[in-house]
């Protein structure tokens, strides 16, 4: 008798039935697999405090202006920024200031930068595309 080699393996989920590989997850299960992986690429997410500022404020795809761009390089609060941290209580607007300021990079999941996002309105998939995810 001659044993064939099986095809590849499409993924850790794969159970081999008869003649082929089978995905036997649960539409939850392979959507909690999806969360937790997204989730742990955003955990691993970051950009020097340069590379995020030229990718938020970029003319064609950023979503800040470009002189609001220059103005988080130097450590400041944006102008499109200025109403979602002026609603914080002042020692909130202090710690996310002195933040702000003393930043060397950004983190997909900082809690400024998710606030940011969801301030101006942008999804989850347009934030994480400033990240390359």
């Amino acid at each position: 008798m001659d044993f064939a080699p099986l095809p590849p393996r499409p993924g850790p989920w794969a159970v081999w039935r008869t003649d082929r590989w089978v995905d036997e997850r649960t539409a939850e299960d392979a959507q909690a697999e999806h969360d937790a992986m997204m989730h742990a690429r955003r955990a691993a997410a970051s950009l020097t405090r340069l590379e995020f500022a030229k990718r938020v404020s970029h003319p064609e795809t950023g979503f800040i202006q470009p002189s609001s761009g220059m103005i988080l390089l130097d450590g400041d609060v944006p102008p499109e920024l200025q109403p979602m941290v002026a609603s914080l209580p002042p020692p909130d607007q202090f710690a996310l200031i002195m933040d702000l300021k003393g930043a060397m990079q950004f983190d997909r999941l900082n809690p400024f930068v998710v606030a940011s996002g969801r301030f101006l309105g942008l999804t989850d998939e347009q934030m994480d595309a400033v990240f390359g995810i």
